[in-house]
């Protein structure tokens, strides 16, 4: 070792540098210190930023979010949100924590309200992933549960309600289809009626003179003698399910002369329903 001492001033403090001379020049002193530290600035920076800027390492690489995940696997719920939370604090993005809080809250501690609010800030992040439409699905089944919460118990009628306005969608949509089917019914019944009148307008063809034929045979004789009347029977016998109305039909083709019929069987007729089978009856 040796030192360098400048004769013409008295220095009162020593400096080691790092090959173990000493300097007793305060402006070499001090830039030596201001060299060590400048140098040492990068690698303080890059170290705190490793840690702490969230671009650096993908979400599901931090520390707490894969805690989270192997505790949520021991069924350990609490704890699990706790490493989720850290990571949401950490991270300005963090949609895959806050879908994994929301899933705790809304399957285990049963907190729909607090489940929708992480759901939701998962869609601010990540709005066309792939995970997006199951993500809102379970924003539907969270407010189905927050309903079903309610005092009074309504859920039944929201849920009914919801089930109506989806129906009433279907309806809406079916009601315009039918309405254009209506409106070509409409149209096509319209042209035929305007056919129709077109046609009645329209002179009506002049009918053929009509041809007389003439034969050689002579024409047939019509005899002016009446003809003879079917001949009825004076006596009838009762068949099973016979009436003196049906009786009546079968003989005069006509239902409304059965009294006649009973007059002339009073001695054998209490009344015009006493109609035994085999009884017979005399005919006027």
């Amino acid at each position: 070792m040796y030192s360098i001492i400048d004769q013409s001033k008295t220095v009162p403090s020593v400096a080691f540098c790092p090959a173990g001379k000493k300097l007793y020049f305060p402006a070499l002193r001090r830039a030596w210190f201001w060299a060590v530290m400048l140098g040492a600035l990068p690698v303080i920076f890059l170290a705190g930023c490793k840690g702490d800027i969230g671009g650096v390492i993908s979400e599901k690489e931090e520390k707490q979010y894969r805690r989270g995940q192997s505790l949520m696997r021991e069924g350990r719920n609490q704890e699990a949100l706790l490493a989720f939370f850290k990571v949401i604090e950490k991270r300005w993005d963090a949609p895959e924590s806050h879908l994994e809080a929301g899933r705790i809250y809304l399957d285990h501690i049963k907190d729909p309200i607090a489940a929708i609010y992480h759901f939701r800030k998962y869609l601010e992040f990540n709005p066309k992933s792939q995970q997006a439409p199951l993500v809102d699905q379970l924003i539907d089944t969270a407010k189905k549960e927050f309903a079903r919460r309610l005092a009074g118990n309504p859920f039944a009628t929201d849920i009914d309600r919801l089930d109506l306005l989806e129906l009433l969608d279907q309806a809406n949509t079916d009601s315009l289809e039918l309405k254009k089917q209506l409106a070509a019914a409409n149209a096509k019944l319209a042209r035929a009626r305007n056919n129709l009148a077109s046609a009645r307008a329209q002179p009506a063809p002049e009918p053929e003179p009509v041809r007389r034929v003439t034969t050689s045979q002579p024409p047939v004789a019509v005899s002016d003698a009446p003809r003879e009347a079917p001949s009825r029977p004076t006596v009838y016998t009762v068949e099973p399910g016979d009436t003196l109305t049906r009786i009546s039909a079968k003989i005069y083709n006509t239902s409304s002369r059965y009294m006649d019929i009973y007059q002339a069987n009073r001695d054998i007729l209490r009344s015009p329903h006493d109609v035994r089978v085999g009884q017979k009856l005399r005919i006027p």
